[in-house]
């Protein structure tokens, strides 16, 4: 009955292991955590690190040799002396082989094995930056243009405005402290009184 039990446990986790989207990669510690040894990697870690197969038994750094440079071995070495799980920011991860911006969230099980649970997030951030240029061309033309712009966001509560608008007001940023004010704030600076 026990072995059952193991088996529908092992198999279990075998599934969850491989269906999920994000990469998971267990680690060993060597050297007293000045290497770690890639244990077993999951289908959609394969596919973010565009790997043929699970390269089981080959240092991280043999892998991925950028990950030093990365920041993410010394977070491995402190997840692994102090036990503390660490989420390690999107960052863009390179090496000869791969170029992508990647999130990763590192933990030791106690087993003393090593977790690495990470995402690949590229599209993510070319869209802001994409986003992000948009708006400063926007921000641009407005500005050539001497146009005014504002905006407001009902969930928040908040107005956003341009330097144009408050010279529109016969006032500035600095008088205002900040391009966004809430609605009531707005009626009680630019709203005549009846």
């Amino acid at each position: 009955h026990a072995e059952r039990e193991l088996e529908k446990s092992e198999t279990r986790y075998r599934e969850l292991f491989e269906r999920i989207n994000s990469g998971v990669a267990v680690y060993e510690a060597r050297q007293g955590g000045g290497d770690f040894v890639i244990l077993d990697l999951n289908e959609a870690g394969r596919r973010i690190a565009r790997l043929p197969e699970t390269p089981a038994g080959r240092s991280i750094c043999d892998v991925f040799p950028g990950v030093r440079d990365f920041g993410l071995f010394s977070v491995f070495q402190q997840v692994w002396k102090t036990g503390r799980p660490v989420s390690h920011p999107a960052g863009i991860y390179q090496d000869s082989r791969i170029s992508l911006w990647v999130r990763n969230d590192v933990y030791k099980l106690p087993s003393g094995e090593m977790v690495a649970i990470f995402e690949d997030v590229t599209e993510q951030k070319q869209a802001e930056e994409a986003l992000l240029a948009g708006r400063k061309q926007l921000s641009e033309a407005l500005e050539m243009a001497h146009l005014a712009h504002w905006e407001y966001d009902v969930v928040n509560d908040r107005f956003t405005f341009n330097e144009q608008f408050y010279r529109l007001f016969r006032t500035s940023l600095a008088e205002m402290g900040s391009y966004t004010m809430t609605a009531a704030e707005y009626a009680r600076r630019f709203v005549h009184p009846l």
